[in-house]
């Protein structure tokens, strides 16, 4: 398992009390979402809560919240700072966290390396894409006419990525802020932007198979440790 995961990280905060695996009969783990419903986050979170139990000394109940803000670091920063430290509060959050920690990004607060790292659901790239009635094929198309895009914040991959690409290869990406991360696929089905980037292509795969059985996306752009294939 790599130290820095892809797509879904799970966190719990290391301590004396987590030095022995403690038992859970009747007890409760919260598990943080560090998005708002039905985005991709969400979905892996709560295929956990059906199984994470079934696992644990004690069969404890698992309870989901989600907790959105900053692209997961007001989650982070709450597992980090204010969340029980006795084995009964976890979080997933956007797997770039440490990166966000490495560079202090706006108000970060936790240290990473005082995380536990659970594992990861899925190792995956991510992907920039347009909306097929966008007219766009291509990274290169992008270079010479503009893109809408949809992020939640200046935080996050959904806003760097394309921060990244104008910045490097002179692509033409406008980036609007303010969508949550399952908004960010109804404003791409309405219209209201023309793509999407920094998303894990697993993502689509469990939400949005239909896009990808009817070739709504143009796929522009990869980016991880490896190439995937399908791609």
């Amino acid at each position: 398992m790599r130290p820095v995961v892809h797509l879904l990280a799970l966190l719990l905060v290391a301590g004396p009390a987590c030095a022995q695996t403690p038992d859970f009969h009747d007890r409760t783990i919260r598990l943080i979402i560090g998005s708002a419903p039905g985005g991709g986050h969400d979905a892996y979170a709560r295929l956990v809560q059906k199984f994470l139990g079934n696992f644990l000394p004690g069969h404890p109940a698992i309870v989901v919240s989600n907790m959105p803000g900053a692209s997961g670091v007001q989650a982070a920063n709450y597992v980090y700072e204010i969340a029980p430290k006795d084995g009964t509060t976890i979080g997933t959050f956007n797997r770039s966290m440490p990166y966000y920690d490495a560079i202090r990004l706006g108000n970060v607060r936790f240290q990473s390396k005082n995380f536990g790292w659970i594992g990861s659901l899925s190792q995956t790239d991510d992907v920039t894409a347009a909306w097929y009635a966008s007219g766009v094929k291509s990274i290169e198309d992008v270079k010479t006419r503009e893109l809408v895009v949809g992020a939640i914040s200046k935080v996050g991959t959904m806003y760097g990525y394309p921060a990244l690409l104008n910045g490097t290869i002179g692509t033409k990406f406008k980036i609007i802020t303010g969508y949550q991360s399952g908004n960010v696929r109804i404003a791409l089905e309405r219209g209201e932007i023309e793509g999407i980037c920094g998303w894990g292509y697993s993502t689509l795969q469990a939400t949005a198979p239909d896009w990808l059985a009817s070739g709504k996306l143009n796929f522009l752009a990869q980016s991880g440790l490896k190439r995937m294939a399908e791609l």
